[in-house]
């Protein structure tokens, strides 16, 4: 995970992180397409909480 939820490494926590997380939304670690990478809470899943992790260092960018 890059630096203060910035999931696609262009330097700015913004919407495009966030849809990022949507994406892989409601998939879990069961399922072929769950990617890690978007489980921010580590909870095993891609839930709300990952994107208000995103929300919650939103730079407003």
């Amino acid at each position: 995970m890059y630096a203060q939820g910035d999931l696609t490494g262009n330097g700015l926590t913004d919407v495009v992180d966030v849809q990022s997380v949507a994406v892989h939304w409601g998939e879990t670690a069961a399922q072929p397409v769950f990617d890690r990478w978007y489980d921010l809470d580590g909870d095993g899943a891609v839930t709300l909480a990952d994107v208000a992790i995103i929300a919650g260092q939103w730079d407003g960018g």
